[in-house]
């Protein structure tokens, strides 16, 4: 068998007879060939945390330990790794105080910021993957839920969905684990923490993920993480994956794995399953649900050094933004300032990339009910 037809996921049964997941990834290295011929110079890698059903309020109640880490970003001096040879490497993050959501759920938001359109039954829903493999990334997309998108593309007649060179989804379709639908008890939606062969289901996730920047640690990389855990009712879950996520996060900046690196995390709304707070109609379920969690961390570099990205994104943190914003910020990681003159299925007026300033005059909350796409609590 080649070996890139290997199985890079098995249950392994031999060492302990409750059984353990062991993970290997599979270099593709005519792949890697390949993509790099395509690689520009001045892009970066991206690392996208994409966290499902989390409000910027419930992340900092569900990740303590995950904030304490982001926090060292946030200030003017930013974050230089402890044992990092140059000490003039640094990391500055930004976070979006006023991310707002659009109306509606995970299709509402997911579908503008990786196809850059509306979700609406006639938009020619393209992923942006296509995107960062025409510019020789290797990509990846790795998740906690048994589906090979973020969301279920079932019923999507006019969705391009774009295969990832590696994926990491199928141990989540463990009966153990995955009961389809929403269930309150048991499957991936329910209250009950995803204990799969002595971990969370998402630590292991986490340890694919950290293999294969590994494992194509000289090629351009895209990899999008799908953390689900807040998608159920109790809003306790998602606790459980805190550590693992801070000590991920750690193991990159503090073993110099993304120097040359644009990390976003992102949620898609807030909490907006059925549970006590929806029931309730609680007031801070009402502010928060608006409002999702977005850090944005980048390294110094040639390019863009932190006096330019102070000036400019700091700004932009107490604007209005939106997911298009991120599609656009992602768009211009790719192709600089063309970043909207290429081919784009979508209209380059709903959003702006981050880097950028964006004139708060135009961003209110009557524009976005004018287009029906959103409350705006903010």
């Amino acid at each position: 068998m080649e070996e890139y037809k290997k199985p890079e996921v098995i249950v392994d049964f031999n060492e302990n007879p409750y059984g353990k997941i062991k993970i290997n990834i599979n270099y593709k290295e005519n792949l890697a060939k390949e993509r790099k011929i395509k690689q520009k110079k001045e892009t970066k890698n991206v690392l996208f945390i994409y966290m499902d059903n989390l409000s910027r309020n419930h992340f900092y109640r569900q990740y303590p330990k995950t904030c304490k880490f982001l926090e060292k970003f946030l200030s003017f001096n930013g974050f230089t790794p402890n044992n990092n040879s140059n000490s003039n490497e640094k990391y500055h993050g930004f976070e979006f105080l006023k991310y707002y959501k659009f109306k509606g759920a995970t299709l509402n938001n997911a579908i503008p910021m990786f196809s850059g359109v509306s979700f609406e039954p006639n938009a020619n829903m393209v992923s942006i993957v296509k995107d960062f493999k025409n510019n020789g990334y290797i990509t990846a997309n790795i998740q906690d839920i048994c589906h090979k998108e973020l969301m279920s593309i079932n019923p999507l007649e006019k969705y391009t969905y774009v295969e990832f060179d590696h994926e990491y989804a199928s141990p989540n379709c463990d009966p153990n684990i995955y009961t389809y639908g929403y269930s309150f008890s048991g499957g991936e939606n329910g209250i009950f923490r995803k204990c799969q062969y002595g971990k969370e289901s998402f630590e292991y996730a986490l340890e694919y993920a950290k293999k294969f920047w590994k494992v194509y640690e000289d090629n351009k990389k895209f990899m999008r993480i799908v953390n689900t855990y807040a998608h159920e009712y109790s809003g306790e879950k998602s606790k459980y994956t805190d550590k693992s996520l801070r000590d991920f996060l750690a193991y990159l900046y503090e073993n110099n794995q993304v120097n040359d690196t644009t990390v976003f995390l992102a949620g898609d709304h807030g909490f907006a399953l059925m549970g006590v707070y929806k029931i309730l109609e609680a007031n801070d379920w009402k502010a928060e649900n608006d409002l999702p969690v977005f850090f944005l961390i980048e390294p110094d570099n040639d390019k863009l050094d932190y006096k330019h990205q102070y000036e400019q994104i700091s700004k932009n943190q107490q604007t209005l933004i939106t997911a298009f914003d991120i599609f656009y910020t992602l768009r211009w990681i790719l192709y600089g300032d063309d970043y909207k003159n290429l081919p784009l299925n979508g209209n380059k007026e709903d959003g702006e990339c981050l880097f950028k300033y964006i004139n708060p005059k135009e961003r209110h909350c009557k524009k976005y009910k004018d287009l029906d796409r959103g409350t705006c609590i903010c």
